[in-house]
Formats: structure tokens, C-alpha cells, sequence
């Protein structure tokens, strides 16, 4: 199901769990096709929600902790741009202002080298003030930044696990759905709301072959 938008596919797995709740609660003798595919559709589609839950969450957790981390980074290059003239000028410094770097990759590393730098110049007064203020905003950055890449990545199992879930699911829907229609019609709301988006123009079926 990863040719459509996942928005698709999360509507229709619902649909298909709803029809297929309707089959099993048909009295004996209705939607008979249904009715042996249902409690696989059923589990299939469950399965595939508490998926898709779970990469939710793990895009708010993301946003909350790409947040922190830009907040952090922020307040990292206020203290670093305040201390850059005296590392310069006494730790034997070098480097640019804080919006100079291209990532906050390079900009962390580059405050952990002024870093380095006032830890160099021994038990000096000025040395130990400035590490004062600089060592707590650079470890405040290193660990909301550790944690926001922590969460890009279970984000990124998360989306794994949901694709897998959706593939399985497709085996079970891809006949239900022909169930569906031989139960309800072609043209039948069921049917319809089953279809996939992948095709030009939202058909659910290829285009026709062009003529031999």
C-alpha cells in the first residue's frame, strides 16, 4: 500500500474493519463470501492501527524533542557568542560566530573546542568563570540533541513496522475486497471505499492495456 498516501490507507483499513464487523454480525445465510475472510481482515486491520498509532506518537515525540533540542541550540549560541572575543583573545581560540556553521552538528563541535580550550588554560579565574556558563549550555544541547536523533530513529522503526503491517494487511484485503464487491456491487459504497489511490485519476483498477 506504499504507492498511495498512507491518510488512504489508514481510511480504508478502517472501512474494510467496519464491513467486515457488519459480515460477521449478518444473520446465517448473509454475506456468506464475507463472512470466512472476516476475522483476518479484522486482525489485519487492528494490527495495522496500533501501528500507525504508534508512529503517531513517535511524530509528536520528534516534534517535542526536535523543540528542546533548537531551544537548546539557541540558548548555546547566546552563551558561546558572549565568550567568543575572550577565547579568542586569551584561550588561543578560533572559530565564527555561532550562525556561521552550516549544521548544529558542526556548531556543538565546535563549542566543545572552546570548551577544550578554557579547560587548557588551567585553574585561571577567567578560565573557570567562563566554563561556568559554557559547560552546563553544552551539556543542555548534547542531550536534547542525543535524544531528538533517538527519536528521529524510532520514528523511523516505527514507520517500518507500520509498512510491514500495511503490506500484510493487503494480503487480506486484496481478496475481501473482490468479496465485497461480489457481495455488494461494483458500484456499491463498500466497494468503492475499499478501492486504492495509486492509479491516474483515483481508479482503483490499472488502466486498461491499450489495444493488441
Amino acid at each position: 500500500m506504499s504507492a498511495q498516501p498512507i491518510d488512504h490507507t489508514v481510511r480504508q483499513l478502517l472501512r474494510a474493519d467496519e464491513i467486515a464487523k457488519k459480515a460477521l454480525d449478518a444473520a446465517e445465510g448473509e454475506l456468506v463470501g464475507l463472512k470466512g475472510l472476516a476475522p483476518e481482515m479484522r486482525a489485519a486491520a487492528a494490527a495495522f492501527a496500533s501501528a500507525n498509532e504508534l508512529v503517531r506518537s513517535m511524530e509528536r515525540a520528534l516534534a517535542k524533542e526536535t523543540a528542546e533540542g533548537e531551544s537548546a541550540v539557541r540558548s548555546l549560541a547566546v552563551v558561546y557568542d558572549e565568550l567568543l572575543a575572550l577565547a579568542t583573545r586569551k584561550a588561543g581560540f578560533s572559530g565564527g560566530a555561532a550562525d556561521s556553521f552550516a549544521t548544529h552538528d558542526d556548531f556543538i563541535a565546535v563549542a566543545e573546542s572552546m570548551e577544550q580550550a578554557f579547560e587548557a588554560a588551567g585553574g585561571e579565574q577567567w578560565a573557570k568563570a567562563a566554563l561556568g556558563k559554557l559547560a552546563p549550555a553544552v551539556d543542555a544541547t548534547a542531550k536534547e540533541y542525543t535524544e531528538q536523533v533517538a527519536a528521529g530513529r524510532a520514528l523511523q522503526k516505527a514507520q517500518a513496522q507500520r509498512a510491514r503491517a500495511a503490506d500484510e494487511a493487503r494480503e487480506i484485503l486484496v481478496p475481501f475486497r473482490k468479496a465485497v464487491r461480489a457481495s455488494f456491487g461494483r458500484s456499491s459504497k463498500e466497494y468503492r471505499d475499499l478501492r486504492d489511490r495509486r492509479y491516474a485519476g483515483g481508479s482503483a483498477e490499472p488502466p486498461p492495456a491499450p489495444p493488441a
